[in-house]
């Protein structure tokens, strides 16, 4: 299939449906009363056997793993719930002594999502699968903000997960999906989970109409840039990553003000462009804040072969071929994945920030993306040697190890690791005068007021440590090692030995010269 408009994908999509050898979805029907009820608590028990990894359970490797079993391991995993209640569900079926899965069941943060069960099959899955929960979807599902809200958007909803979580702490949610058999898997998945505040909407992600502004858009789109456009669920339907830049684009105008959007997604990067300014010229200067946080790239051949695996030889190697040819036609050297958060500015001058992805994140981290655009927020309000004027307090969960040298016979800090313990897992190395602020930063007083004591202890003046100084302090208030001290939930420092602490597998950065 080659590469299509958005739009031109939904008129395929309609023809597809009606040729004679379209396979529709599963008819998935949640029961009523007390089957719903029993079939639910054998999903709670299969859960717990597998997170107690017992993946030879029976009923975790027929409903999970999507095992056939016989009819009468089936029947005795699946228990008190008869297996007629379940296959009239859709989830299986009974045939010839046998007990095939019709879908894969996953479970994510309490709540049970079905998807098919082959989404992710060979190196052409089926271009209508319904994906189910993969890296991505957590990533997202993670790092989205869960403050209060009114209405929500979920884009792409697939399997209806982000619909559903984002129920939660949203009024009313709005689900939009190309894929029908993604609608019929979402709407049975909000019911077979009680949830009843979400609309499944039929639509195109870039066409889209809404009623009236959204204070949450989440969108996982099919975001893999590949030559061709095979299943709806992955790949970029148009060049490159031009179907994220126009999702990006369009978004500030799905968002109420001070509304968050966020895209978890993949985008090419050249050789001479900074991949921060690749993705800051798709939403820079659009009316939202935006913050970018990307993982580690990927060597586009390492790329393809991904998604092309499980391709049988030859093909494999000509497919992947054909990949390669196409990164270089489009000046594509590496691939960058990441998450792109935007906030509806109202009006005011709007601010860009790009960072890698922290190391080994405690999730969920939706907590740490507001907290980051409220810190930068802060700085912006206070730039310079104005920020000396505030009272800062430390952060929960940071950890200091000294780092302390003998000098002319005297045991003397020379240094330190600042790191955090939860949240983002920042890592930066300070110096002595730089500690002696943090280890006093407790909110009575203001930064030029600890800055000064530093400097009369070490006989300078404090003209001389502000430069750097305030640097430093700027880099620790953006990775969230100080606070305002208006700000409730703050305690002091953790003060260990270094011999106590763990490894953080990063490079830190040096804050001080």
């Amino acid at each position: 299939m080659r590469k299509s408009p958005p739009g031109k994908r939904f008129r395929l999509l309609r023809r597809r449906e009606s040729r004679p050898d379209a396979v529709a979805a599963p008819a998935l029907r949640v029961p009523r009363g007390a089957p719903l009820q029993a079939l639910r608590e054998v999903l709670d028990r299969l859960s717990d056997a597998s997170r107690g990894a017992k993946d030879s359970d029976p009923g975790v490797r027929l409903l999970s793993k999507g095992e056939t079993l016989d009819e009468e391991a089936a029947r005795e995993a699946l228990s008190p719930v008869p297996l007629a209640v379940w296959e009239a569900s859709g989830l299986l079926r009974c045939e010839h002594g046998k007990v095939v899965p019709r879908v894969r069941l996953a479970r994510y943060s309490g709540l049970t999502v079905a998807c098919d069960v082959d989404w992710h099959a060979g190196g052409a899955p089926r271009d209508d699968a319904v994906m189910g929960i993969t890296t991505s979807t957590l990533c997202l599902a993670s790092f989205t903000p869960r403050g209060r809200a009114a209405r929500a958007l979920d884009l792409g909803t697939g399997s209806g997960l982000q619909a559903l979580l984002a129920a939660r702490h949203c009024d009313r949610v709005t689900a939009v999906d190309l894929n029908p058999r993604a609608l019929e898997f979402a709407r049975f998945n909000a019911a077979l989970n009680g949830v009843e505040n979400v609309d499944f909407v039929r639509g195109d992600l870039l066409e889209f109409e809404a009623d009236e502004p959204y204070d949450l858009v989440v969108c996982n789109p099919p975001f893999v840039i590949s030559p061709r456009s095979d299943c709806l669920y992955r790949d970029n339907p148009l060049d490159a990553d031009g179907f994220v830049q126009a999702l990006l684009q369009r978004m500030p105008g799905l968002l109420a003000e001070g509304g968050f959007g966020q895209v978890v997604c993949d985008w090419g990067e050249g050789a001479d462009e900074p991949w921060a300014d690749h993705v800051s010229a798709w939403v820079r200067d659009r009316g939202c804040d935006a913050w970018v946080l990307r993982a580690q790239g990927k060597d586009p051949a390492a790329y393809a072969r991904t998604y092309l695996g499980a391709l049988p030889e030859p093909e494999q190697r000509e497919r992947l071929q054909e990949w390669k040819d196409y990164y270089t036609r489009c000046g594509i050297e590496q691939i960058g994945f990441g998450v792109v958060t935007l906030r509806k500015a109202g009006g005011r001058p709007s601010w860009f920030r790009a960072e890698g992805m922290p190391p080994r994140i405690s999730r969920p981290a939706g907590g740490e993306i507001a907290r980051g655009f409220d810190a930068t927020d802060f700085l912006r309000a206070h730039p310079g040697a104005v920020l000396l004027e505030q009272r800062l307090r430390t952060a929960p969960h940071v950890r200091v190890e000294p780092r302390v040298e003998a000098v002319g016979g005297r045991w003397c800090t020379q240094s330190a690791r600042l790191t955090r313990t939860r949240g983002f897992p920042y890592a930066l190395d300070v110096d002595p005068a730089v500690l002696d602020v943090v280890l006093r930063s407790d909110g009575t007083r203001t930064l030029g007021e600890l800055l000064q004591a530093a400097a009369n202890a070490r006989k300078t003046t404090a003209a001389e440590l502000a430069p750097t100084f305030v640097k430093v302090i700027h880099q620790l208030v953006a990775r969230g090692f100080l606070l305002p001290a208006t700000r409730p939930d703050t305690q002091g420092a953790e003060v260990v030995p270094a011999s106590r602490t763990e490894e953080i597998p990063d490079e830190p950065k040096t804050a001080t010269g």
